[in-house]
């Protein structure tokens, strides 16, 4: 009987696993499918003046022309920041700083990582654009502007190409620090030894040594930023100075308006039948196809790490030209480490400093009225609390957590432990990859399409349940690949133990999630930490809204989407601010607590893994 009973766990485990792995399949194809049948009425339409025409609905004209130029230009001044930065940052962090120092240093780029895109967004609006406007631009355009046309200052009151790079270099730095010192930190010591041994100095191995042998992982970390950078919306939409119609930029100091931020301004307002709602689509569709071909371009870079690449040592350093190249480059990276972790200090100080203020002027009244516009007069008024945003950032992030954890962890089982080398585990890996990738903006458009337009009378249109199924297709490829990963690391001697003792495989599948439990609560908190922290696909699926949700088919309230609303569409109003420096300050102290608690919980977990 217990035979009988351990055999049909064994097949409804495999079963599972496999179903839902292939459900991966099915809801790639289909969202991949959906965008493309959307986007073929504009582009059979439109053709090559997709590419080229302006934004002129008035005038019939649907291009996407202004919105490319600017994306592109964002994108790489973005890089134009990041690249020597994040370089010069992760050679100190690898080769000259202590153990003890590499892992303060690491705890506070996770940090950097762990800030909402909104709070950016929220720093870059208040602090960054009016520094740019008032001081930095006026400087730049009175000097090289009159030579330079892109250097030229334009007087604006909001922001620009460059605040908007300025905010994606803070963002996108952890991304590529993170690739970039995991792969410096794979270089083996036998080739830094032997340089070090035959008289290079320490910056003399990094650049002919380390940086070769590492640059496919570094081309990774970038080509993953770049991507970032390109698929942003709700802090770049904040500090771009975004117009209608949207124009060229033409300077550094231009107001612009990305892909992104064309998309989120416009689809909310459309559906179905109109054309503007294709070429939206088709707009989707081509940040879909950059986020494709980074992650093709990463994973082609990845193989490229099995070569061993150095550079010939010219020559051998001697007298006060190797001490002086030598103190150059320690004085650089310094130099970058400073401005990382000072701006990581300053933003946190600014949104201490405002948002305790914030809550000292504001006190209860925070928790039971938030700024709202009334819907008759267009007038002012106090309903709702940060308290039901509070409520809606956790019931909104729990719920897409909870539909996406059984499809990612099974998933991961299957690819492990059921999965042969072939083209459907293949092609499940590259799914999880992509849609991991894929910018949030798409998500929002699939989501408000798809849960709120076409399937209104299941989800109840702007719902919490649209919100969830929503952030669940965003978060739960990353729980696949880290459950993946997770059991990969876990001993083959382990598994052999419990077959040994006359287990089965699904006996052994159970001790190996235990033995990998810290691992998933990690990956686990992080998925959740991303559904809390997006905002715009929350805006277009699941509210806002000032009351809390009476069941899975009413709005609800997001901390991040008040942010964004607080910052851009009430700042006008008198308390607006405070009520955004508080939530802010709330967010982070959310995600704060959630961070920590995790790992208490992994480092317990650990006690218990062999």
């Amino acid at each position: 009987m217990k035979s009988r009973t351990d055999l049909l766990m064994d097949r409804m485990f495999k079963l599972i696993s496999s179903s839902l792995a292939i459900l991966v399949i099915i809801m790639f194809t289909l969202m991949m499918g959906y965008i493309v049948y959307n986007s073929l009425p504009a582009m059979a339409k439109l053709g090559v003046r997709l590419l080229t025409d302006p934004w002129l609905p008035a005038n019939e004209k649907y291009g996407l022309a202004p919105s490319i130029i600017a994306t592109l230009a964002i994108s790489l001044l973005t890089m134009t920041f990041v690249i020597p930065l994040s370089l010069l940052f992760s050679i100190y962090v690898v080769f000259y700083c202590s153990s003890k120092v590499r892992d303060a240093i690491r705890v506070l780029v996770e940090i950097l990582a762990g800030i909402p895109s909104v709070v950016y967004g929220a720093w870059g609006l208040y602090f960054l654009v009016p520094l740019i406007n008032q001081y930095i631009g006026p400087m730049i355009g009175s000097s090289l502007g009159r030579w330079i046309p892109i250097f030229s200052f334009i007087p604006s009151a909001t922001g620009n190409v460059l605040s908007a790079s300025l905010v994606l270099t803070v963002m996108v730095l952890p991304i590529v620090v993170f690739s970039e010192v995991e792969f410096l930190l794979s270089v083996p010591k036998d080739y830094i030894e032997a340089s070090l041994a035959i008289g290079a100095t320490k910056w003399q191995m990094v650049k002919t040594v380390a940086l070769p042998v590492a640059f496919p992982g570094i081309m990774t970390g970038l080509v993953l930023g770049f991507g970032r950078a390109v698929g942003e919306t709700m802090a770049v939409s904040m500090v771009c100075g975004p117009s209608m119609p949207p124009k060229s930029p033409i300077s550094i100091f231009s107001p612009s308006t990305p892909i992104t931020t064309l998309i989120l301004m416009n689809i909310g307002s459309l559906s179905p039948g109109f054309f503007e709602w294709n070429v939206l689509f088709s707009a989707s569709l081509l940040l879909l196809l950059i986020s494709s071909a980074g992650v093709l371009f990463s994973a082609k870079m990845k193989k490229g790490l099995r070569l061993v690449r150095a550079r010939n040592i010219s020559y051998v350093p001697h007298g006060r030209l190797a001490v002086m190249e030598e103190s150059l480059a320690r004085c650089l990276m310094i130099v970058s480490c400073a401005i990382v972790i000072g701006v990581l200090f300053l933003i946190l100080a600014i949104f201490l400093v405002k948002g305790l203020t914030a809550l000292v002027k504001l006190g209860p009244q925070l928790i039971y009225e938030c700024l709202r516009l009334m819907p008759m007069d267009g007038g002012i008024g106090f309903r709702g609390g940060l308290l039901n945003d509070i409520i809606g950032s956790l019931l909104l992030s729990s719920l897409a957590l909870l539909f996406a954890l059984p499809i990612g962890i099974m998933t991961g089982i299957y690819l492990v432990e059921y999965s042969r080398r072939g083209f459907i585990p293949a092609f499940i890996r590259y799914s999880c990859n992509i849609m991991t990738f894929i910018p949030s903006i798409v998500y929002g458009v699939v989501g408000f399409s798809v849960f709120v337009v076409s399937l209104k009378a299941i989800t109840g249109g702007i719902s919490l349940l649209s919100g969830a199924l929503t952030m669940s297709l965003m978060i739960f490829p990353y729980v696949a690949r880290s459950t993946e990963e997770a059991l990969l690391t876990v001993p083959s001697s382990i598994k052999e133990a419990v077959y040994a003792l006359g287990g089965r495989k699904y006996h052994a599948i159970v001790v190996a999630l235990k033995q990998s439990s810290p691992t998933l609560v990690a990956a686990s908190l992080v998925a959740l930490l991303r559904a809390m922290s997006e905002s715009a696909p929350v805006i277009l699926t699941a509210g806002p809204s000032y009351y809390p949700p009476s069941d899975l088919w009413s709005p609800i309230g997001n901390l991040a989407a008040r942010i964004y609303l607080l910052g851009m569409e009430y700042s006008k109003y008198e308390g607006a601010l405070d009520y955004m420096y508080a939530s802010c300050l709330i967010i982070l102290f959310l995600i704060l607590i959630l961070d920590v608690v995790a790992r208490l919980i992994s480092r317990r977990l650990r006690r218990y893994v062999i």
